[in-house]
């Protein structure tokens, strides 16, 4: 993957923490921008992007044919497999899109059907279709530039997660070859992140740019290692060999954090992973020495839902892509994993089930 990540749903960023914890990690930031939109920022972060230059807007224009393609295909398997990807034609509520970041070929389509309405540059319709497209083309923009995707809405990220398994939810027990496992890393930004200026953060940056990216890079392989296993009785030996190199990277991190004068640190991250059925059991069952190790560093297992695989192929499953991160910037308890993976479980039920 590239040194970027590509931040979404929204154009607009309003959000200074948000950035600023991506900033901490990544080297430059992305976002979707249609050609002749001017995004409405916040203050802080405005000022900040003019001096710096360091959020990019990437137009969608040359990636709209195929997503629109790829999406057009997708709809109708994609709504019989989740009620919260199916488009309600009865629904009233209606969004705006403009009119670049849709194929000429799909947007033709969805007027003269009906399913959009086309006013000067902008196409109005159902919110759920509008929704979910904007999703699927933040998917393959990260895919064609190699980005990380990162959001701090969880019910986008939710679609998202979705989207990237290509639908591959299931409900039933016995038809499952895979399972969604989610990876916390928990505790990795300074708790004083808000206070700290955007100048702080670039002087940061500059001076801390390996322990940066040594940090992400190890968490990344990590996940990697992890939806390769095929046998849970190698599972504590392949962590336990990975586990100093992660956990040095992380406290390597922590300690160059003393730049902020911060102890503390909050927030987590949350990536999922597919891993084999009959792995799972011993990966969120680790021997007790590796476990609370890997808890001292801030890493907790959880599992989210079954995922399905004819060929029983951990590559026929992978996501789309796999550095897609859901962010939340606020403090936590370690006991308030269990409940958030618990919430998130629910979300996911609710959009594939009701």
């Amino acid at each position: 993957m590239t040194d970027g990540v590509l931040l979404y749903p929204n154009i607009n960023l309003t959000k200074p923490e948000l950035v600023k914890e991506a900033l901490l990690f990544y080297g430059k930031l992305y976002r979707i921008v249609p050609k002749g939109i001017i995004p409405n920022d916040c203050e802080e972060i405005n000022v900040f992007n003019s001096e710096y230059g360091l959020i990019k807007n990437i137009t969608p224009d040359q990636y709209a044919k195929q997503a629109s393609e790829e999406f057009q295909k997708k709809i109708k398997p994609w709504s019989q497999s989740a009620a919260g990807f199916n488009v309600d034609l009865e629904n009233r509520a209606h969004s705006r899109l403009h009119e670049n970041k849709v194929y000429a070929r799909l947007r033709d389509l969805m007027v003269e059907n009906g399913l959009l309405i086309q006013k000067g540059k902008w196409l109005h319709g159902n919110d759920s279709l509008i929704y979910n497209y904007m999703l699927y083309l933040s998917i393959e923009i990260s895919k064609r530039n190699q980005l990380s995707l990162m959001t701090d809405n969880q019910p986008a990220w939710i679609s998202n997660e979705f989207m990237n398994y290509d639908g591959n939810f299931i409900e039933y027990l016995g038809d499952k070859t895979h399972i969604q496992i989610s990876i916390y890393l928990k505790d990795y930004v300074p708790s004083n992140l808000a206070s700290v200026s955007f100048d702080s953060i670039i002087k940061f940056r500059e001076k801390h740019e390996q322990e940066r990216r040594n940090f992400l890079n190890d968490y990344n392989r990590f996940q990697q290692k992890i939806s390769l296993l095929t046998s849970k009785d190698v599972i504590n030996d392949v962590i336990q060999d990975y586990k100093k190199s992660l956990v040095g990277s992380i406290e390597d991190y922590k300690k160059v954090c003393a730049f902020f004068t911060v102890r503390t640190f909050k927030g987590f991250k949350v990536v999922t992973v597919p891993v084999l059925s009959e792995v799972v059991d011993g990966l969120i069952n680790l021997d007790p020495s590796v476990g609370i190790a890997l808890k001292a560093s801030g890493l907790i297992f959880g599992t989210l839902w079954g995922l399905m695989s004819w060929r029983r192929n951990t590559k026929e499953i992978r996501k789309s892509n796999p550095y897609s991160y859901l962010v939340c910037l606020e403090k936590h308890k370690f006991d308030d994993m269990k409940a958030q993976n618990s919430g998130l479980f629910e979300d996911m039920k609710e959009y594939v089930e009701d």
